[in-house]
């Protein structure tokens, strides 16, 4: 499938920053985020990541209403892209309709420039809480926080990375990668920089080796 190709392309490619938006809001641990991605190609690709547990984590609840042709697309370091699910509108939903996205997972979204110039996705849902586990393979993975908070993915979001772990973000923006960030170890920490993850976008790890990403959560 082409999209599928493009995308696998653009996973072994180079890195960059995330553009996406994204707006929090929650007074306890129920709440909503909102995050909106230029639209700017036909198609035009963002990394998305759903940061709430829904009734169930199913396409179909999870994200009820998107513009109509959204394609969504997830990532397995061992099988690689998934099948598409597409967006036939409100008369048809999301075909098939089978696919679930959790917490911690990052998907690839294929936009049509002719819905208009930005895209606003909701997710709405209990923000997750406790003691939290990711797993990283050997390979590339799309993954994204388990939790709806934005920052630097080690010291604030808790990837406890192995040297040698290389991070891609998408830049929505101008749709390409930028340059690598690449974890050298403790001594050195990140080159050119620890990467920054915007709440509800997901990003590419390159990692040689399995190793779960944990951390405890709390809103309280």
């Amino acid at each position: 499938m082409r999209t599928k190709a493009l995308l696998l392309t653009a996973a072994i490619g180079a890195a960059g920053i995330a553009t996406s938006m994204a707006q929090v809001y929650s007074v306890n641990a129920v709440g909503y985020v909102n995050v909106t991605v230029p639209v700017i190609g036909n198609p035009s690709y963002a990394i998305l990541a759903n940061p709430l547990n829904g009734t169930n984590n199913n396409i179909k609840t999870i994200l009820p209403s998107v513009p109509v042709g959204a394609t969504v697309l997830k990532f397995d370091p061992a099988l690689g892209f998934s099948d598409p699910e597409t967006y036939f509108g409100p008369a048809i939903g999301w075909d098939p309709g089978t696919m679930n996205l959790n917490p911690g997972e990052g998907f690839f979204v294929a936009l049509d420039a002719a819905g208009g110039s930005t895209a606003t996705f909701t997710f709405v849902g209990e923000v997750p809480q406790g003691n939290l586990t990711n797993d990283v393979k050997t390979g590339y993975n799309l993954l994204s926080s388990q939790v709806p908070q934005s920052g630097a993915v080690q010291s604030v979001l808790g990837l406890n990375a192995t040297a040698g772990d290389t991070i891609l973000l998408w830049l929505a923006a101008v749709q390409q990668y930028s340059d690598p960030y690449t974890y050298f170890g403790a001594a050195i920490g990140w080159d050119p920089a620890e990467p920054v993850i915007e709440v509800g976008t997901g990003f590419f790890i390159l990692s040689g080796s399995n190793y779960s990403w944990g951390r405890s959560f709390t809103v309280n």
